[in-house]
């Protein structure tokens, strides 16, 4: 029977010892990367904390301005409609005995009553498609450009404008809220036709992952330093005599693709016309 040399059991000691010290290293190092997860987890939570009683704050404050806005925006329609009827009772009682330049400064005062009033119509608007919305439900885009067709019925004719609706497919939405967003894209189509007669083109594709539908028109189109700022508030290009707008249409589309989770853009050339996209995603009613 052989025995261990005293070298040899010396030797496993060595081994053994450098085990325990390369073990204790490895415990200690895996115990200051737990400490530091635990103090970055800690920050972290801190961080998610603060975030969210600021989005809390911001959409609070959100609230109240958008109160706030409706609010004002209905006290100013009385007398906005004070100063649009006393002024139309001027013009129309005092006739032709009023010389050039009190004439035009009344119908400066109905044109401007007139502008402020389109302002604060935008801006109720603008409002309420800011305030949560219904559930979605599934919209049929050809029925609803039939409807919006209808109401514009008026401004087509007047226009001499023809608007051609392909097939479109069905998404999920608010339908009132889809409907202004469609609404103010054809209206502004043919608003900005120019001195031709306005041709809009609405037809849709189709991917994996989005549906794009697309308001085409034949107008003055957009220079392209101005393709972000059309979609902000209040922001109406100088378009002379053609526009009409208050600034706040497109506005209001832009807040409702996003409500709806999407995106819009346009591609525009001076004097080619423009295209307004309108990108959804692809999801159903039980989608998150």
């Amino acid at each position: 029977m052989e025995t261990q040399s005293a070298p040899d059991v010396a030797s496993l000691e060595a081994e053994l010892e450098q085990e325990r010290l390369a073990h204790a290293e490895t415990r200690a190092t895996l115990e200051s990367i737990s400490r530091d997860l635990w103090d970055a987890n800690m920050e972290l939570h801190k961080i998610l904390e603060e975030l969210a009683e600021q989005c809390s704050t911001l959409e609070r404050s959100n609230r109240d301005l958008e109160h706030f806005a409706l609010i004002v925006s209905h006290d100013l329609q009385e007398p906005l409609r004070a100063i649009k009827g006393f002024s139309s009772h001027l013009t129309g009682s005092l006739g032709g005995r009023l010389d050039t330049k009190n004439a035009m400064c009344l119908r400066h005062i109905e044109r401007s009553a007139d502008r402020l009033t389109k302002l604060v119509d935008g801006l109720m608007s603008h409002c309420r498609v800011t305030m949560p919305r219904s559930d979605p439900v599934p919209v049929e885009l050809g029925s609803l450009l039939d409807e919006v067709t209808e109401d514009l019925v008026a401004m087509i004719e007047a226009s001499c404008a023809t608007v051609v609706v392909r097939e479109l497919p069905t998404v999920w939405g608010d339908p009132r809220q889809l409907r202004q967003l469609f609404q103010n894209l054809v209206s502004n189509a043919i608003k900005f036709a120019g001195d031709k007669a306005p041709h809009v083109l609405v037809d849709s594709t189709e991917s994996e992952d989005e549906i794009v539908v697309s308001v085409r028109d034949n107008g003055i189109g957009i220079e392209s330093i101005f393709v972000e700022r059309v979609f902000d508030v209040f922001e109406q290009l100088d378009q002379g005599e053609r526009g009409e707008g208050s600034g706040v249409g497109l506005a209001i589309c832009r807040k409702v693709v996003a409500n709806h989770a999407g995106r819009i853009w346009v591609d525009s050339e001076p004097g080619c016309g423009s295209t307004f996209h309108v990108a959804f995603p692809v999801f159903g009613p039980d989608a998150g």
